[in-house]
């Protein structure tokens, strides 16, 4: 035994050789199954072969490098003489695993999870935060030192019912959900034989209705609202960016941040990359143009910006922080604003310029009877995430004129409304 040399596998694993077989073999069994990886390199996986009651059977060790050449052949020589006392190796290699899952607490299993590369780059800072929050909160005072596999279904399910008792059925919802993420990554890792978050949450938790988040979509009311901002007295940017939100449907973090470099007032569009849209943060990462907004400005829009020009062109965002141009608008000003002018939190909210501009559109008709505008076309403008991922790959400019021509007879709209 010992064929194979920790410098092949090393250079193989670098990509400098390239192996000519599906398999290294090392002698007696033992072998590395070589993988081709979508993301380039080769994958390189310990396996064992052995004879164990007249049948054959295969043992998986794990994947090179992280099992070095030492450690394979230490558990090739380990499975010898298991098989010399007639001890199945893979019957072995269960019970360890039975064994290491008695020692593992949940707790433990949860945050190595929250640690996985994925996980890390998926979520956003305040989606990590709240994931730790409620593990902390809710989840690891009742099962936090209990060994995963000593969790059972009601465990998880008293957890949610606590939760709802005190108001938070939605976050028993995704309690259900992560602490699910969890066992199945367990699972993966062998140290949990089943999950007993695998739940339907609808069984356990009553139904909940959904709250709209506030807006104004009576064009009586449309037409105050707009009144209202125009006498507005307040900091400069900030009742420019009260006249722009109700024309671009953005959301409120997206007009705050804008940067005047995003904009090309030659073919009046308005440029957002990924890097600062609502978004996976690994999408965030990759800013590839194909996940860029791009926004259509009305006249009206344009005639806004310009006028803001003036005032505060010289720095790098377009409504910046009154405490200093370093920053931009906080994330309460609209808003701030908005209850200043007497409306209250079931009235208008900041994201509530999308709900009014959503609901009208959708509601337009043409003569016929026919819709005004195109459902898809609104929900691009909204920049919602297309669920049809080919379809999604391909859309970043999808609409483009539609849009443009929709986002200027809106604003006219709107100076209809205004004008009462």
């Amino acid at each position: 035994m010992g064929i194979l040399k920790d410098k092949d596998l090393k250079a193989i694993h670098r990509n400098e050789i390239i192996p000519d077989k599906g398999k290294l073999v090392d002698g007696e069994g033992l072998y590395i199954k070589l993988k081709p990886l979508k993301s380039g390199g080769m994958g390189m996986y310990w396996r064992l072969d052995y004879q164990y009651a007249g049948k054959r059977k295969t043992l998986p060790i794990g994947t090179y490098p992280q099992i070095t050449i030492t450690e394979a052949r230490n558990t090739h020589k380990a499975a010898k003489v298991g098989l010399t006392k007639g001890i199945d190796p893979m019957t072995a290699k269960r019970a360890d695993k039975v064994a290491e899952a008695s020692k593992t607490t949940f707790k433990e299993l949860a945050l190595d999870w929250c640690e996985l590369p994925r996980n890390k780059s998926q979520w956003c800072e305040s989606y990590r935060e709240k994931v730790l929050r409620i593990f902390s909160r809710d989840v690891f005072p009742v099962i936090g030192q209990k060994s995963v596999k000593d969790v059972i279904p009601s465990d998880v399910i008293r957890i949610m019912l606590a939760m709802e008792k005190r108001g938070a059925s939605t976050q028993a919802a995704l309690m259900r959900q992560i602490t699910s993420g969890a066992f199945k990554y367990g699972m993966v890792l062998e140290v949990a034989d089943r999950n007993p978050a695998d739940i339907d949450p609808t069984m356990i938790l009553a139904p909940r209705v959904k709250k709209p988040r506030a807006a104004i979509t009576d064009p009586v009311e449309i037409g105050k609202l707009l009144r209202n901002i125009d006498v507005y007295n307040g900091y400069i940017q900030t009742k420019h960016i009260l006249r722009l939100a109700p024309l671009l449907m953005l959301r409120p973090g997206e007009l705050r941040a804008a940067e005047w470099s995003e904009f090309d007032f030659t073919t009046a569009t308005w440029t957002i990359q990924a890097t600062r849209m609502k978004s996976k943060q690994h999408i965030k990462a990759a800013n590839l143009e194909q996940h860029w907004h791009i926004v259509p400005l009305p006249l009206q829009a344009v005639a806004i910006l310009q006028d803001l020009h003036q005032y505060t062109g010289r720095g790098r965002y377009v409504f910046p922080n009154v405490r200093g141009n370093a920053q931009y608008l906080s994330g309460h000003t609209i808003t701030a604003a908005l209850r200043n002018m007497g409306y209250t939190d079931g009235e208008m909210c900041a994201h509530g310029f999308r709900g009014m501009a959503s609901t009208r559109l959708n509601e337009m008709r043409k003569p016929d009877g026919s819709r005004a505008w195109d459902s898809d076309v609104i929900e691009r403008q909204l920049a919602h995430t297309d669920k049809n991922v080919v379809r999604r790959a391909y859309n970043r400019a999808d609409y483009l004129t539609e849009r443009r021509e929709m986002l200027q007879a809106w604003a006219d709209y709107l100076d209809t409304l205004r004008a009462g």
